[in-house]
């Protein structure tokens, strides 16, 4: 990272230099992941969520991203149950969130049925 000095940097780029070995990206994201982990193990300890479904470009930025997230929220987690039960996932497609959004309203508007 260090040719980057001065320079905007985006993430792909941070997810290029980790994958190279670099000391600063492989940092960078270690502690996104780990404040990840703590945000998402938060929500999931107080609201007794059963699922994660994440989504955007920074999951396509390294293979084992989700993996990495769902192993920090694991070690954050204060029951073995949630520990056990959640499931964290990828969106399957773009703008899932938005579809479900969409979907809520029509069926709470009764256009569409389930």
């Amino acid at each position: 990272m260090s040719e980057t000095a001065g320079k905007k940097v985006n993430t792909r780029m941070v997810y290029e230099a980790e994958g190279q070995g670099d000391p600063t990206a492989i940092e960078i994201v270690t502690e996104q992941i780990r404040k990840l982990g703590i945000s998402l193990s938060a929500m999931v300890d107080l609201l007794d969520l059963e699922m994660i479904v994440m989504g955007g470009g920074v999951l396509k930025g390294a293979a084992d991203f989700l993996d990495r997230v769902d192993n920090r929220v694991r070690g954050f987690l204060m029951t073995v149950e949630a520990k056990r039960d959640l499931k964290i996932e990828r969106e399957t497609f773009d703008n899932s969130a938005l579809m479900g959004a969409a979907a809520t309203v029509f069926i709470k508007n009764n256009i569409l049925e389930i």
